[in-house]
Parts: structure tokens; sequence; C-alpha cells
């Protein structure tokens, strides 16, 4: 991939944001980074009655009495993927970073403590789902045995899934509106608890 360049940075984002930034971006300048990236296609509507099917209560879609709110994980894992991938570059994203007076990095940030939560995420991940797919090796004479860096694996079909996460995304939605005291609350649980 290289160093991030802006047409990488919406390629990145046209996996998993929707095509309008949040509103809230512009209210809130110094949550940029969180309001730009916490707006992703996988927040999909499904009807209550398959949300009482879940093994994890969530909420109804603001303003429905038929739907509730889920979002595909494979949307959570890009968009921590990509704010790991953001926190190498702090040239580029200068607004993740803060520094003690001393110059070291601050780590008790939201937006460090994002990432942090972010690795761990792409973790559980990784082992949930234990990738079986055999990699091969290959030798070269000054390094030794080494895994090919590329290999064959069984895939589920991205677009068919961003396809469904589309056809159910919820527009008028903020996941920021209840952290910053901007919505209600959604009294309603869907799913078992």
């Amino acid at each position: 991939m290289g160093f991030p360049t802006d047409e990488k940075d919406r390629m990145w984002s046209d996996l998993y944001n929707c095509k309008f930034p949040s509103p809230l971006s512009t209210l809130f300048p110094l949550y940029r980074f969180l309001v730009l990236t916490l707006n992703p296609v996988g927040t999909s509507a499904i009807p209550n009655e398959d949300a009482a099917l879940l093994h994890d209560a969530t909420v109804a879609v603001p303003g429905s009495n038929t739907e509730s709110l889920v979002m595909l994980d494979a949307w959570h894992q890009l968009h921590c993927l990509n704010a790991i991938r953001k926190a190498f570059y702090p040239e580029r994203w200068p607004e993740i970073w803060s520094y003690h007076d001393n110059g070291t990095v601050r780590y008790d940030t939201v937006e460090m403590m994002h990432v942090d939560h972010c690795i761990d995420h792409i973790r559980q991940s990784l082992m949930c789902f234990s990738d079986v797919s055999p990699t091969s090796f290959y030798f070269d004479p000054k390094r030794g045995n080494n895994p090919k860096p590329v290999g064959t694996h069984m895939c589920r079909d991205f677009e068919r899934v961003k396809e469904w996460a589309v056809e159910r995304r919820v527009m008028e939605f903020s996941m920021q509106a209840e952290i910053l005291g901007t919505g209600h609350k959604h009294e309603h649980m869907h799913g078992h608890r």
C-alpha cells in the first residue's frame, strides 16, 4: 500500500463509510477523527422479529417501532484496521496524537484508547475466525525458508455483503448523538440480554 495518499484514503473510506460525512464533524471539529470514521455502511436496520433472535440486545432504529439497529462486524473491523493504519502516519493525521510537555506521546487520550481497542478487536476476530488456509514457503539462499506473501483463501463475496448492508443502512443515524449529548436515549431493546 505504501504511504497514504488522498486516493488511498478515499479507497479505505469507500470500503465502509457512508457517502456523506456526519454533520457532527462540522459542529464538533475536535472530534473529527471519531466522527468521520464512525459513519459506517454496516449500520443497518433489521426487522424487530430478527432482532429478537440476537444473542445480545440492540436498540430500535431512531424513530421506528418496527426496526432495530445492527452493525455487521466486518465494517467495524475495517474501520479499526484503518484507524491503526492512520496511527502509523502521525504527520498525515496529527489530530490522533497528543504529546506531554516533554515530547513523549500521551497514550491516555480518547484517540489512543480507540486505537488500542481496535488492535484488540482485530485480535479477537483473527482468533475467532482462525483462517486455516495453508501458507506455502519458498527458499531464499540469504534468508532461508520464508512464508510466501500471497496465498489462496476461501472468501465470502464482500461485494454481496456490502450490497446487503447498503440496502439496509440507516442514513439518519449518528452514534455520537448520545455520546455528545445531542440526542435522546432509546429505551426499547430487542434481542436476548
